[in-house]
């Protein structure tokens, strides 16, 4: 099971009704140990999500574009919805680099899933 901080799910955030879709740019601008730059346009990514009582890998993937963004054009689906709901949080996996925590921000009519700031979440997956 994952160690995922019980303050995390505490956070206090309520996910409004509004369509979730994920628009992680500037990665490797946020990607760390020190700001190293890994991830080129078709670099591999998969979804999941942790939370304090679950981890999930989920079966949404794709390839990082040439902006440097792992993005889709699609709302993500409810389960996507759910984990955030219940106080947990999606992760991008880029084998064999690593995993990058996303959060969440309401822009216009849409949430995005966009990068985390680094080091201020460490789990064990």
């Amino acid at each position: 099971m994952a160690q995922f901080p019980a303050k995390e799910k505490a956070r206090g955030r309520t996910l409004p009704h509004l369509p979730v879709y994920l628009k992680a740019c500037n990665l490797n601008e946020n990607f760390r140990p020190y700001g190293l730059k890994v991830l080129v346009p078709g670099s591999y990514w998969s979804m999941g999500g942790v939370g304090v009582d679950f981890v999930e890998y989920l079966t949404i993937d794709g390839r990082v574009d040439t902006g440097g963004c792992a993005s889709l054009d699609k709302p993500l689906p409810d389960n996507v919805r759910n984990m955030l709901e219940r106080g947990g949080m999606v992760f991008l996996r880029f084998p064999p680099t690593g995993r990058f925590m996303l959060d969440w921000q309401v822009e216009g009519k849409e949430i995005h899933l966009v990068p985390r700031a680094t080091g201020t979440l460490k789990i064990q997956l």
